[in-house]
């Protein structure tokens, strides 16, 4: 158990759980986005896909605490590793190359995060923690009539 712990916490070890946890945010995200799709087939149909989710009960607060966990460990694992390749670099080159395989992806990985995170914030806010008086399809609706939101949302699917 201690080799383990201790493999985690070193450098690679940090990175291996950042491309994990980013994997299962990811493949989150993806079932989450085919879920919503529905909304695109009718308001019945999202109504249903989302009356289906909460008949599942206690998990759904279980499988969100779980999912706080994962974002908030790759948040603060970013960071110190973020941190520490800033130290380690100490000052900036010269001249700037593309080399050990960074990628634009890579380079621009932590930008794309802070929208995820402020699209996912947005989403909480204007969809999970509204009162839920109103079905879901209609909740969306609403949200989307604001041309803004509609380009916050688009922005952060783009993301």
């Amino acid at each position: 158990m201690f080799d383990f712990l201790q493999g985690t916490l070193s450098s690679l070890g940090r990175k291996y759980t950042m491309a994990v946890t980013g994997f299962l945010l990811g493949v989150f995200l993806l079932i989450h986005a085919v879920g919503n799709s529905f909304v695109f087939i009718g308001k019945d149909a999202f109504n249903a896909y989302a009356e289906q989710l909460h008949s599942l009960g206690p998990l759904v607060p279980v499988a969100e605490i779980l999912l706080l966990i994962i974002f908030l460990s790759h948040i603060f694992i970013g960071i110190t590793l973020f941190l520490k390749n800033q130290d380690a670099a100490g000052s900036r080159y010269a001249v700037k190359t593309s080399s050990g395989g960074e990628t634009w992806g890579s380079r621009t990985m932590p930008w794309t995060g802070l929208i995820i995170l402020a699209f996912l914030l947005l989403h909480l806010f204007n969809v999970r923690f509204v009162d839920q008086i109103l079905p879901i399809a209609d909740v969306v609706e609403q949200t989307l009539a604001y041309p803004l939101y509609t380009f916050l949302y688009l922005a952060g699917i783009t993301a």
